[in-house]
């Protein structure tokens, strides 16, 4: 049995970090320009910490598109994306900052943490065609969809594991395409939860999913250097 206080697992996308981290690699996703450069000033010096320029579309109110920013200090974009689900949000503002946001990560060869709520279609006509390593986090979408974009990767958090639509996919899906996340507050016993629950649905071993876990996080995050 392994420690949970010992392992080096990863967490691919969370929004803060907990008093107990452990030892474990985290992805910040920046939600707003001011979100991100607090979350770059904050934990630009860790090792174990990635930090994502993000822009969400719950929060395009607060975005500031005339800062500039240096994309050199951030290790990937995001969470960028759309979300018909979100009242009081214009749809189509949120469409030209996404289009902007993928624009600027195939420029600076910079890979993607999307959200998608309700706008698979429209989020499939931004994507189709670009070059980019793609991790659609907190993934609810189906199999057709994810058959678009073969190279994608897909998160999964304690909450998805709730929805029973989604758990045909979660036990058929290459382990290869498979990110592990807490989506808030980067928590070691939360997380662990998906570790155990994929070990015991996929009759793996925890320690091979920190290797696979390990290997698709770069494969994402380093797929353009």
């Amino acid at each position: 049995m392994i420690s949970k206080s010992k392992i080096r697992a990863i967490d691919a996308h969370a929004h803060s970090l907990s008093k107990d981290e452990g030892l474990h690699r985290i992805a910040l996703a920046g939600v707003t320009h001011q979100n991100s450069l607090e979350l770059l000033e904050s934990f630009a010096n860790r090792d174990n910490v990635f930090i994502g320029y993000g822009l969400h579309p719950w929060f395009i109110k607060q975005h500031q598109s005339e800062k500039k920013v240096n994309w050199d200090e951030f290790d990937f974009i995001g969470e960028v994306g759309l979300d018909r689900g979100k009242r009081g949000v214009s749809f189509s503002k949120q469409c030209l900052i996404f289009d902007s946001m993928l624009d600027i990560a195939q420029y600076i060869h910079k890979s993607v943490c999307v959200h998608v709520v309700r706008s698979y279609g429209h989020t499939y006509q931004y994507l189709h065609g670009r070059d980019l390593s793609v991790y659609f986090h907190g993934y609810q979408g189906s199999e057709e969809f994810l058959s678009q974009f073969p190279e994608a990767f897909i998160g999964v958090g304690p909450q998805n594991l709730k929805h029973q639509k989604m758990e045909k996919l979660y036990k058929t899906i290459s382990l290869s395409r498979i990110l592990f996340e807490t989506d808030g507050e980067a928590d070691l016993e939360h997380l662990w939860s998906v570790y155990r629950w994929f070990s015991e649905q996929r009759n793996v071993s925890i320690q091979t999913l920190i290797e696979n876990q390990e290997r698709n996080f770069f494969r994402w995050i380093h797929h353009n250097k």
